[in-house]
């Protein structure tokens, strides 16, 4: 889209003249701790000020109607979506914020697979088409446990530090090989499966809803961590570690 949804939520919510824009495209499921990443690095330089992360997916403009298990698997498995946080800044005054803190992100690129998850062109219907090769479930599972731990070593944590986990909606059998990689229960993936199960894999804002289904529970305690993890084309895996106040 040119201009980009940002600049059409300036026009139509009246944003003020001197707003930051940067829209993420091109990243799928990615995109949402992509664009999240530079706008904690913002707020953190900005005290006391607000940035607004917007994830906005239209997947069903990528459905095709034929008989092919390539388009029955990408129609079965992604939904529209939108999901939305606002990331401040801490004033330094004292002010407890809402919410949990972001600590950290640590990324993980895997350019040997970056045909695994693309478009291609369907020259009869005159459409794009996804396509997701049936190993990489199996490859993100495989990669998953180096950036985590990374993120971790780095802030002096380990996998049984971590109280909560919110993990992307990528499908059934994705959810299954990262669970078998980190070492998690169901009890992890529970906010992961039951928005898989009610809207498909919405790309982008997944994992916020997953967030907003975990906030909601009133399970989570001051001091209690949490890590985020996405997967998307590129091959690309992004990790953010959370502490919940």
């Amino acid at each position: 889209m040119v201009p980009g949804l940002s600049s059409l939520f300036s026009r139509e919510l009246g944003f003020r003249r001197d707003l930051h824009r940067a829209d993420v495209v091109g990243m799928g499921c990615n995109a949402g701790l992509n664009g999240m990443s530079p706008l904690v690095q913002w707020a953190r330089n900005h005290p006391g000020r607000s940035a607004l992360l917007v994830c906005c997916e239209v997947n069903s403009a990528i459905y095709l109607v034929d008989e092919t298990a390539r388009t029955g698997i990408v129609n079965s498995l992604f939904g529209d979506g939108a999901a939305a946080a606002v990331i401040t800044g801490h004033r330094g005054d004292g002010t407890v914020l809402a919410g949990p803190r972001v600590v950290d992100f640590e990324s993980f690129c895997i350019p040997e697979q970056w045909a695994a998850m693309r478009f291609d062109w369907e020259a009869g219907p005159g459409k794009w088409s996804f396509f997701l090769d049936r190993d990489i479930p199996y490859v993100i599972g495989f990669n998953i446990r180096e950036p985590v731990e990374t993120l971790l070593k780095r802030n002096g944590l380990d996998l049984s530090s971590v109280a909560h986990w919110v993990l992307h909606t990528g499908g059934g059998v994705v959810i299954d090989s990262v669970k078998l990689s980190l070492g998690l229960d169901e009890h992890d993936v529970r906010h992961t499966r039951s928005v898989l199960r009610d809207y498909g894999n919405i790309s982008s804002g997944s994992f916020l809803v997953s967030l907003q289904r975990l906030l909601a529970e009133g399970r989570t305690s001051a001091g209690d961590l949490g890590v985020m993890v996405t997967m998307g084309p590129g091959a690309q895996i992004e990790t953010a570690l959370l502490e919940f106040g």
